[in-house]
């Protein structure tokens, strides 16, 4: 019983969102600026609760390239890029900066991550040119399924499946599998499937 009001929410935010959702895809194929999902996403993250996360989800199931039918959004997480893809029973927590990425399936991120679109957002080799003139290239990091980004990470490379990345910790660098990764920069001090054959 439960399991259909929960498919009765999701389906009622999804026709609630379509106004908003297929025009965000239209202007988009269209190649306008991406003004209208800037406003509805920001927007979209000040509803709080457990509405704002039906409400959200409902919008970025349209409006992303792809995202699961049970993905939870936290209030006050943001993305800069519709190109995002995210996969099922993903977890975002509250207040996170999105700006392209490919986050798989179950996937855990906690409050106050960053996510960059990559180590060259801004180019600053010029040094006779402003940096914020100097341009920059956005490349989609990806994080891999069943990994846990904690609280207030920030990631500018690619991170592995069923990685671990420790609270505060700064990836600049690929995180392979299994990997738990902590420290700024980040480095691997163990991999997950030995300290579970360790605890046996």
């Amino acid at each position: 019983m439960r399991s259909l009001i929960k498919d009765g929410i999701n389906l009622l935010c999804l026709v609630l969102m379509l106004p908003l959702s297929l025009p965000t895809r239209v202007f988009a194929a269209e190649g306008r600026p991406s003004v209208l999902f800037t406003i509805l996403c920001h927007t979209l993250s000040l509803f709080p609760g457990v509405i704002g996360v039906y409400l959200r989800r409902g919008y970025y199931r349209i409006a992303f390239e792809e995202c699961g039918s049970d993905v939870a959004i936290g209030f006050g997480t943001v993305f800069a890029m519709r190109g995002t893809r995210i996969g099922r029973d993903t977890y975002i927590g509250t207040h996170c900066t999105v700006g392209l990425a490919h986050i798989g399936e179950s996937v855990l991120i906690g409050s106050n991550v960053d996510i960059i679109g990559g180590p060259q957002v801004h180019h600053f080799d010029q040094t006779d040119v402003p940096i914020k003139q100097q341009g920059g290239t956005m490349t989609a990091v990806h994080v891999g399924n069943g990994s846990w980004l904690g609280n207030s990470a920030v990631v500018m490379a690619d991170v592995g499946e069923e990685c671990v990345v420790g609270a505060g910790s700064v990836v600049v660098n690929t995180c392979d599998d299994w990997g738990i990764y902590v420290g700024n920069p980040a480095r691997r001090v163990r991999d997950r499937r030995e300290s579970a054959e360790g605890a046996e």
